[in-house]
This record gives structure tokens, sequence and C-alpha cells, in this order.
């Protein structure tokens, strides 16, 4: 009973061991241990968020100088987690992290002097299936992939960690701090640049009224980061906390019914720890689900498949159409040749009452047109030889 009581998550998944495994490695390797002491999912990250500045300032229709556009690039990257820090109270991140923004700011000039930066671009809006001009779909994976894992750790760090270290109870304990902290940090950036017109292609940024805020409909393009970073925040605040906190949020997610749907779909992906074996695993408020680790990465894969499905409906949506009328326009000519020679053949033969074939008789011309024919004299024929002289007498 004592490693019961013991603060050690009730269930252990290899397969989220392993995921965790992945990007703790990724995380943690460097580029070179002398020269370049920079984690490879940290260049991995300035490659999306510097290729991500140059589509929101317009991609190859850009007119955005460099300096211009080192500064929205940092924009991009410290704009979610700033608003968090002005809710907070706490420290802005800009001010905090010099060896971020030289790295970042690093890797954004050195693909745009080089030309990578614009070679990505021509890759992610390269000509799709069915000539349409449509984002390379597996770039749009890659990339959400990338925006899942590294996403679920900001969230992981702000929503879960300093939340709940915050010295103010009733933001602590609070869940829609929980949900705002999440949607901010997922999709707080797209909010941004409807207020200060940072995707003007000329560069000619302004304060204003959002678009968004007069047609809300404009909301629906950045609904899914928004929605994924509220359930990433979710997800981690179920499976990492226990009843021991006193939190409206903790007291919510450990209700019976909501442990016994979470009970369940975790007996399917993983196990109880051997010391649980023997245990009924309800009452067992007191323990978390899942470890950190864990947790962060289930929340990973949920936040995958929530960026990925816009982009395929999106693609299916858009692709079928101009497949299926170039299909249509192959098809045609066929169409019309077959149609053609089944009255070429109807023309030239013609059943009998007995079902045998005989050859059609041509048609006969009109009555006017034969009697036009038959009243032309025909020409005289030419005589052959010398004509006669003709002798006339005086």
């Amino acid at each position: 009973m004592d490693q019961v009581a013991s603060n050690e998550p009730i269930f252990a998944s290899y397969i989220l061991a392993t995921a965790a495994d992945i990007t703790e490695f990724l995380a943690s390797t460097k580029l070179h241990t002398s020269y370049l002491p920079i984690a490879f999912l940290s260049v991995l990250h300035a490659v999306r968020i510097s290729h991500a500045t140059r589509m929101l300032s317009g991609g190859l229709r850009s007119r955005v100088h460099l300096f211009q556009s080192v500064v929205l690039d940092l924009i991009v990257l410290f704009g979610g987690a700033t608003m968090v820090a002005l809710l907070l109270g706490e420290p802005l991140p800009i001010l905090i992290s010099p060896v971020t923004i030289l790295v970042y700011a690093s890797v954004h000039v050195l693909l745009y002097i080089t030309g990578i930066g614009t070679a990505l671009l021509k890759l992610h809006s390269k000509l799709g299936i069915a000539y349409v001009n449509e984002s390379n779909l597996s770039m749009d994976i890659l990339l959400a992939a990338i925006d899942a894992i590294c996403r679920s750790e900001a969230i992981a760090s702000l929503a879960s960690i300093k939340l709940r270290q915050h010295p103010d109870p009733s933001v602590s304990h609070s869940l829609f701090a929980q949900m705002m902290i999440g949607a901010l940090i997922s999709g707080g950036v797209p909010l941004l640049v409807g207020i200060f017109n940072l995707d003007s292609p000329a560069g000619l940024w302004s304060f204003g009224t959002p678009a968004w805020l007069q047609r809300p409909s404009l909301l629906l393009s950045p609904l899914p980061d928004l929605i994924g970073g509220v359930i990433v925040s979710m997800l981690i605040l179920l499976l990492t906390s226990s009843s021991k906190e006193q939190s409206a949020a903790a007291a919510f997610m450990h209700t019976y019914s909501v442990r016994q749907l979470v009970i369940h779909v975790l007996n399917s992906i993983s196990r109880p720890r051997p010391s649980l074996l023997h245990e009924k695993l309800a009452p067992l408020h007191h323990l978390p689900y899942l470890s950190l680790r864990e947790a962060k990465a289930i929340s990973a894969i949920a936040l995958f498949v929530i960026l990925t499905v816009p982009a395929l409906v999106r693609r299916v949506y858009r692709v079928a159409p101009a497949l299926k009328s170039s299909l249509k326009s192959d098809a045609t000519p066929i169409k019309a040749a077959s149609s053609s020679s089944k009255s070429r053949s109807k023309s030239t033969k013609s059943k009998t009452k007995a079902g045998k074939e005989t050859l059609a008789l041509p048609e006969p011309l009109p009555v006017s047109e034969a009697s036009a024919i038959a009243s032309q004299p025909s020409p005289a024929p030419r005589k052959r030889g010398r004509p006669k002289k003709i002798v006339v007498d005086e």
C-alpha cells in the first residue's frame, strides 16, 4: 500500500513512453556539442517559424524587406507567450530569452539570404494533382507535426506548471484560465495579425479594428488552432492532476463519470503499473493517470490530428471538383467519337423485318434539284483534228 500511496501515475504506456523518448531525444540532441550547441528540435522549429512568417507576409508575392521580416518572425514566435505573460503578470519572454532570439533570427536571415526559404515556399505551393494550385499536402502534414510537438511543450510548461504555481488561488485553480492559456499559445498569433494588419504583403502595418471582430466568420480559419490549444490544455490537466489538488478544475476532471471514461480509454492503450494490477482503479483519486511526459505525448498526437483534418478536408473539397471536370473533359471526345461512329453505321446499314442486314440505298435528290440538273444542257463534244476552212463565195 505504500507504493499505492506514492505520487506515481496509475498507467504506464509503452507507446506513449516511446513517443516521449523521441521528442526528448530531438529536444536534447545538439547539432554540435562544441561549435553549435543548439538542439535539433529548436532549429527545426526555427525553420517552421521562418516559413510561417514568409507565408504570413504574402509568400512569393511579399515585398517585406529583411529587417522587417525578422521583426515579424519574432512576433510570430513570442506573440502567444507574450499575451499569456501579460495575463499572468509574468516577465515578458522576449526580455529573458536572448539566446532564443539570436537562434531564431539567425535561422530566418540564413533562409532568407540563401534562397532556401523561397524554395520552401515554392515547394509548399507547388502545382498539385488535377492542375489545382493547392498547397502540398505532405508539407502541411509535416508542419502540423512540428506545430503539435512544440505547442504541446509550450502549453505544458505554461498552463500546467506556471499557472498551477500562480500565487493567486483564483487564477491557479481556474478552469477558464487553463482553457484561455491553451487557446492563446496555440492560436493567439492569428488574432494579433488581424489587430496590427501583419499580413500586408507590402509591410504596411497599422493598428485598427480586426476584421474577425467585425466578421466573426473569419475566426473559422484559426479555429482548429484555438480548439486544439484548449483540448491540449484540458488533456494535460486531466491526465496529470489528482484529487489532492484543491481546485475546481481538478474536481471537475475527477468526477466519477469522467474517471470511468478515462480509465476505460487508457486501459485500451496502456496497462496499470505492476503495483496496481490487483487494485481497483476508480477509487484512486489521489494519483494522476499518466506522467507529464506521457501526457504531453498523447496531447501532441491529439493536436496533430486536429491540425491535419482541416488540411485533408480542404484538399478533398478543392481537388475533387477539378478532378471530376478533368475526367469529364477527357471522356467527352471518346463519347463524341463513339456516337459519330454509331450514326455512320446506322446510315450505311438498315435492318429488314426478317432481321437480315441489307445495304441502304442512297437517298434520292429532291425534285427541284433533280429538275435543275436535268434542265442544264450538256456541252457538245469536241471534234478531233484541224478545223475545216470555210470558203466564202464572192
